[in-house]
């Protein structure tokens, strides 16, 4: 009886840490991958928001929500979807860190701590470059991906932008879909 009892409990431990592996499993802010995007916005939300993405390819739109009742950790989130069937692909929850990025990279390692506790089945990488949106090469990025077996990966990012470019210096936390990479590779080849 003992002997089935360990069976057993191994047999679901082994499927609990199974789900680590699909990134639909996981939400920010109470937003996961494949849920609609109605399931937490309003149509109206929706349609008047005036900070859209302006991707060629018209079957996935972007939106940018910021001063939203259920964002409570994050100044601002953006979602891709497919325009469709509304199916979120891309979540990316964004923090202002002002001017330090040393602040930054404190509180990007402690996310990582953490998400390294819960993705113990993914290859873990981290990257150091010029932001690509940044011609000039003065923006920065430092990165730590957990890549999924099936190319979702999860993206913890610190953005040091150059005066210049007038964008705030953020931590980003970003869950994102294989097929939403690709559809970016092609969108800006």
């Amino acid at each position: 009886m003992k002997r089935l009892l360990l069976i057993l409990i191994l047999t679901f431990s082994f499927q609990a840490l199974s789900k680590a592996d699909d990134i639909g499993d996981f939400e920010i802010e109470g937003v996961s991958i494949g849920d609609s995007l109605l399931d937490h916005f309003s149509k109206d939300q929706i349609v008047n928001n005036n900070l859209k993405a302006n991707y060629k390819n018209k079957s996935i739109e972007g939106l940018l929500f910021q001063n939203i009742d259920f964002i409570v950790n994050y100044d601002a989130m953006q979602f891709a979807y497919k325009v469709k069937n509304m199916e979120i692909i891309n979540i990316t929850a964004l923090t202002k860190t002002g001017s330090d990025i040393n602040l930054c990279k404190k509180k990007k390692n402690k996310v990582v701590l953490d998400l390294a506790n819960i993705f113990v089945n993914t290859e873990r990488t981290d990257e150091k470059k010029n932001h690509p949106a940044d011609i000039s090469g003065n923006s920065k990025v430092i990165s730590t991906f957990f890549n999924f077996k099936n190319d979702d990966f999860v993206a913890v990012e610190c953005e040091q932008w150059s005066k210049k470019m007038d964008n705030p210096n953020v931590l980003k936390v970003s869950l994102r879909t294989k097929f939403y990479n690709d559809f970016l590779i092609e969108e800006y080849k």
